[in-house]
């Protein structure tokens, strides 16, 4: 707990010297400018600098492992780093500061926390067509039950991403008039949900509400969302995306990698020798029953046997056997370390599961968080019901974000919440990571009530990776529920670079 610890404190400061030394530079070039009592282009170049490490600290998060972010704790028990990030400028009577917050409509009173969005709390578009052809009708399901979304756009959408649906589409007057006019509305790929809008007749407020909120939109209706209902965007996705990594950043191990003596040694190091020879005895010899009852301790091994049999899923180590002719003659069967009784596994299923993977890829891409997503978004789980989801959100509304203890979604098998059958079918669609995250960047002097904001959005999957896309909405007022973050001289808010 002690590393634990270390590490979360040295994510901290990391995160808090990539603010101040990224507006530092911005910082030096204003104070050997010659002072003016409004200096424009100089507050543009240090609020530029500050959504910088805005976009710097987004990425540092992403990069950093689930187990370090939860040691971070939550706006009450770290508020260092959850409060705007603020570098005071006395002489200028300035008081320039950061603010990260999360993607989506606030309401005008609603309090501002620092936050950011993760991806995989949403549904990927992407991933939806892979379950609607492995599940034909799942998808127009899923999207016909998000709010405000009418059959006809779901139709329309589903074919503009290359997917025939499995149902007659649902026309009137308005609508194209058969299933090939339909078809002819797929095109390119789309790289932004902003290439969606339109689909069906959607309008922007459907997809993204009042991100971009203008002026009319303001004064008593200020305290009402300016969409009818909740924005699809803050439901959907094109990019969703982790690490396959367990919670302390390390690699999974691939069961189904073809080096046995690799694998023995990655499983003995971290799980232990039984688990080791028990996961190379079933890759060589497959699952079987009959036998005479062997521990696995008092096996030796034989890596020039090769592996002929491989899992479906890493959950099907849960009492398992294995059957083999040894040397010596006769029929053995050895028993797996995790035998299939809840009792037996002593809160340990989850950290033995989080270090194990059956995917071979070190990216997966659209699996969704069951820790952050909203019920919309639990329901589109292939295989999950309604009262698993209200399971799910309650306990979440039980525990703050720091007390969550989860490090695998297997907690939900470990808590009896499923049974093992149906946990092997919503496994492989659940995740309680993610590494692409989106935030509102907000830049300004809360004395002057200059600003810049734009959104970003980071994939942290990889070095390679980096920043997916931004929106600038520097020419844009704010959305009301801002006001709370200015005070102005005179109550006034002026855009930096006007």
């Amino acid at each position: 707990m002690r590393c634990q610890r270390r590490g979360a404190v040295l994510l901290l400061v990391t995160l808090l010297l990539l603010f101040f030394s990224s507006v530092a530079i911005a910082l030096i070039t204003y104070s050997r400018s010659e002072w003016r009592a409004v200096s424009v282009h100089h507050d543009e170049l240090v609020l530029d600098n500050l959504l910088v490490a805005g976009e710097n600290i987004l990425l540092t998060v992403g990069s950093s492992s689930r187990q370090d972010l939860k040691q971070l704790g939550n706006p009450t028990t770290s508020p260092e780093f959850y409060g705007p990030q603020s570098l005071h400028w006395d002489e200028q009577a300035s008081d320039f500061r950061l603010m990260i917050l999360p993607v989506k409509q606030f309401l005008k009173d609603e309090p501002l926390l620092f936050d950011w969005t993760n991806e995989s709390a949403k549904i990927n578009l992407n991933k939806l067509i892979e379950w609607e052809r492995k599940y034909p009708g799942h998808a127009l399901r899923v999207l016909s039950e998000l709010p405000g979304m009418t059959p006809e756009v779901a139709e329309s959408l589903l074919h503009r991403l290359g997917v025939e649906v499995a149902t007659t589409p649902t026309l009137n007057a308005n609508s194209p008039k058969n299933i090939a006019e339909l078809s002819s509305q797929a095109g390119p790929k789309p790289q932004q949900l902003e290439d969606l809008v339109g689909i069906g007749n959607s309008t922007y407020k459907d997809w993204f509400g009042s991100l971009d909120v203008v002026a009319d939109q303001r004064g008593d209706e200020a305290n009402k969302p300016t969409s009818d209902h909740q924005p699809w965007s803050e439901l959907l996705t094109l990019h969703s995306r982790e690490r396959n990594e367990s919670a302390n950043g390390t690699p999974r191990i691939n069961l189904n990698q073809s080096d046995l003596v690799s694998l023995h040694r990655q499983l003995s190091e971290r799980l232990g020798r039984s688990m080791a020879d028990f996961v190379v005895l079933f890759r060589q010899f497959g699952a079987g029953r009959v036998g005479r009852r062997t521990s696995a301790a008092q096996l030796s091994i034989d890596f020039s046997v090769p592996p002929r049999f491989q899992f479906q899923s890493e959950l099907d180590l849960i009492g398992a056997t294995v059957a083999f002719d040894s040397r010596n003659g006769g029929r053995q069967l050895v028993t797996s370390p995790l035998p299939n009784d809840r009792a037996a596994w002593a809160g340990q299923l989850e950290s033995v599961m989080d270090q194990l993977t059956v995917h071979p890829q070190p990216v997966i891409e659209g699996r969704i968080n069951i820790e952050k997503a909203p019920r919309e978004v639990l329901m589109a789980v292939p295989g999950m019901d309604a009262l698993t989801a209200d399971q799910i959100i309650s306990i979440r509304y039980a525990l703050t974000a720091d007390r969550m203890p989860w490090i695998h979604p297997v907690w939900l098998l470990e808590k009896g919440i499923l049974d093992l059958p149906a946990m092997k079918k919503l496994l492989p669609h659940m995740t309680v990571g993610g590494n692409v995250l989106q935030a509102d960047l907000l830049a300004f002097d809360r004395q002057r009530g200059v600003y810049l904001r734009k959104i970003v959005a980071i994939d942290a999957t990889s070095p390679e990776e980096g920043k997916l896309f931004t929106k600038d909405f520097r020419n844009l007022p704010l959305p009301p529920a801002f006001d709370q973050l200015l005070i102005g001289r005179a109550g006034e808010k002026v855009l930096a670079g006007q």
